[in-house]
């Protein structure tokens, strides 16, 4: 048994300090805390996992320059908090400083982003979900904004992962982001999953 790589016979795990909780290893399984919305909860990662194994590598769409595009960033007055449901129906909170406002394949659209560090993060659906590509959402990072555009490459959409493993939660995509639109771009669906 160790404790973020130390070996123990005992260790205090909840309330953890600093930003990440303590990773508990068994064997060939971790595990640590974390929040799903209000409930606590656990998360196990298992380097010998049949769907480790069994997995064949990434798939994506072919890339297309059409599907990268020069976005304007609208910034909200005021920072927001957006309430999203996860797949477990769980409410966790996004902040989000704007939005950005772009043309695919000839349709204005409006996305709003979800503050990450130094990047801008995007949670969406479009029309290929549930065909194609993972039916809950793909996510999207796109740089900080600089004078006010950022680009958005939706080649590099890709799966959260609950496309891979059915024991995670991601959240889902605020209404605005999801869109009335095919986007073939970016990571394809692999199996069927929640």
């Amino acid at each position: 048994l160790s404790v973020d790589g130390q070996d123990v016979s005992s260790a205090t795990l909840w309330p953890f300090e600093g930003t990440e909780p303590p990773a508990v290893t068994i064997g060939p399984l971790t595990l640590f805390g974390h929040y799903s919305g209000d409930r606590l909860a656990i998360r196990m990662r298992d380097r010998d996992s049949q769907i480790r194994r069994d997995f064949t590598g990434l798939r994506w769409f072919p890339p297309d320059e059409s599907y990268r595009m020069r976005g304007i960033f609208i910034p909200h007055e005021e920072p927001r908090f957006l309430e999203l449901p996860n797949i477990l129906g769980d409410v966790e909170t996004f902040r989000s400083s704007g939005s950005v406002k772009l043309t695919v394949r000839g349709q204005e659209l409006t996305m709003t982003t979800i503050d990450s560090g130094s990047r801008l993060w995007f949670i969406f659906r479009d029309l290929t979900s549930g065909k194609e590509t993972y039916p809950a959402a793909r996510f999207l990072y796109a740089p900080a904004p600089e004078a006010g555009s950022t680009i958005v490459d939706f080649n590099q959409a890709h799966n959260p992962p609950c496309a891979f493993n059915p024991h995670t939660t991601c959240p889902l995509p605020p209404l605005e982001n999801r869109l009335p639109l095919r986007i073939e771009a970016g990571e394809l669906a692999y199996h069927a999953s929640h």
